[in-house]
């Protein structure tokens, strides 16, 4: 139920994921939190002549209308936000045209243009400037890319916005590129938190486009009369969040000051396993272990590594449906329990699950490859995808309690895969740590609140994270058969070991 009143602040968050989007109301008293979705659409890039692009106005145009259905439910409204999903981005020409469709970074999933960068400027030296993880779809490799296939795009453009920069551009004219977002370029420097112009200049990269570097909490302007006047709403303030999705969810994690350590998965599309540092880790063995350094709210490092996440479980789904097996999400993974369990195991990191035409036929080639049984039922695909994932997520925890010196209390897990009570169930067992499960509406209830923070509504993040905890209640997970669960991660460790290399 959405409140009015002196007492409640409102804000609107833009929340755009690469598989749905939303627009949401995030109501706060200063204590509690009430959060309620105004608009929700589905999201997904098309492949047009060998490329991916992202459906850019139509993307727009959902967002316009969450705005006009959130103002008639919440006219009150002290400020919106937008945070999307990281490395995407746009380009602008000066007078505001848009340069093209905003490729898709599914569509540079190729190790070549990562030997490419590797040739002029080495792994432990780009690693040293930016601490981020070695991803073929970071930013970095998507502009090499574009230098070789799309190189038409740069000649009009004067401006490189990502995709919630762009959005906020075109809302309020407001040039720059949030901290946070920025960070998972690959193109940042860890410890200026600014563009790093030694690497555009090697690589030939146009550092004239970048913008200039915001932090989250910082004021950006107030809509423009023509998208009011379009919208049919007043001008509103617009405000800059955490603008990278897990940024946002990251600062929603109920996580209490006990002086324990703790972890958390912002578990969606993909799976982000880390942990909240004051300071970058650029060390070899943080190099080795290819940890990331993205930039998180309040000065604070996201240290985490990235796991292919629902996005396994949502490809089979589509594929399932495609043959005529209709199955909704929760049905799909009740199915799973009726499967044997440590049947057979994948690597989520494995390249050919990353956007493949057939989930199913990837993953009985995987188990040809590494020795095991295909999958014979949708119940056992799953099964082998939620175990497989459930292990991933311990072998990066244990990683980071390894490069730490020190073993986590408890995880938390946030967003879409929380009300997967499966998956996290069996993470706890998998890690043999509680799992604290929620909320689920994480990165919106993020991107309010560094919003309210700004506005004096709670005086720090800490104090914004006991207002989540007493608002949305965990879930908790106790460990369970876990003599078990360690027994089968060896097996799990033996498949990847064995996995193709291609």
């Amino acid at each position: 139920m959405v409140h009015s009143g002196p007492a409640w602040h409102t804000y609107y968050a833009v929340d755009l994921g690469a598989s749905s989007g939303r627009v949401m109301i995030v109501q706060t008293d200063g204590s509690t939190l009430q959060i309620d979705m105004a608009h929700r659409f589905p999201n997904h890039s098309t492949l047009i002549n060998g490329h991916y692009y992202w459906d850019f106005p139509r993307i727009l145009d959902e967002v316009k209308a969450g705005i006009c259905k959130a103002h008639q439910i919440a006219p009150q409204c002290q400020s919106l936000a937008i945070d999307t999903w990281g490395t995407d981005f746009g380009l602008v020409t000066a007078d505001g045209a848009l340069v093209g469709l905003p490729l898709s970074n599914r569509d540079f999933s190729s190790d070549e243009v990562m030997d490419q960068v590797r040739a002029v400027i080495p792994d432990e030296e780009l690693y040293a400037y930016t601490g981020i993880q070695f991803m073929r779809v970071n930013g970095i490799y998507q502009l090499v890319r574009m230098q070789q296939t799309h190189a038409w795009m740069f000649e009009p453009a004067a401006h490189l916005l990502f995709l919630p920069d762009l959005l906020r551009y075109i809302f309020c004219g407001d040039i720059g590129a949030e901290y946070t977002i920025a960070s998972t370029s690959h193109l940042l420097d860890a410890r200026t938190r600014d563009w790093n112009p030694d690497l555009f200049a090697r690589l030939k990269l146009p550092l004239h486009l970048m913008a200039p570097i915001v932090e989250p909490g910082s004021p950006a302007g107030t809509i423009k009369e023509e998208q009011a006047t379009e919208m049919g709403i007043p001008r509103l303030k617009v405000a800059v969040c955490a603008e990278h999705d897990t940024a946002s969810a990251i600062a929603a994690v109920p996580a209490i000051e006990d002086g324990q350590p703790w972890a958390y998965i912002s578990s969606g599309t993909w799976s982000l396993v880390g942990m909240e540092i004051a300071a970058p880790l650029l060390s070899g063995e943080a190099l080795r272990a290819n940890v990331t350094n993205e930039g998180g709210v309040n000065g604070t490092i996201r240290l985490l590594k990235n796991v292919n996440g629902l996005w396994l479980l949502q490809r089979l789904q589509h594929d399932l449906n495609r043959l005529g097996v209709p199955v909704d999400f929760p049905a799909l993974v009740e199915s799973a329990h009726s499967a044997a369990s440590f049947a057979r195991f994948i690597d989520p990191h494995f390249i050919g699950f990353h956007h493949p035409p057939n989930m199913m036929r990837e993953v009985d080639g995987f188990c040809h490859a590494t020795g095991q049984p295909a999958p014979q039922s949708p119940g056992e695909y799953t099964r082998c995808i939620m175990e497989s994932l459930a292990f991933a997520y311990v072998d990066v925890l244990e990683t980071l309690q390894n490069l730490m010196g020190l073993r986590f209390a408890r995880v938390h897990i946030v967003g879409g895969g929380s009300l997967n009570a499966t998956l996290c169930a069996w993470t706890a067992n998998a890690c043999g740590i509680p799992v604290h499960a929620g909320p689920v509406e994480a990165t919106a209830l993020g991107n309010g609140l560094v919003q309210a923070i700004a506005d004096g509504v709670f005086a720090n993040l800490p104090e914004a994270r006991r207002a989540i905890g007493a608002s949305f209640p965990c879930t908790v997970y106790q460990p369970r058969d876990t003599a078990n669960w360690v027994k089968q991660r060896d097996r799990f460790g033996e498949v990847k070991a064995r996995r193709p290399q291609s």
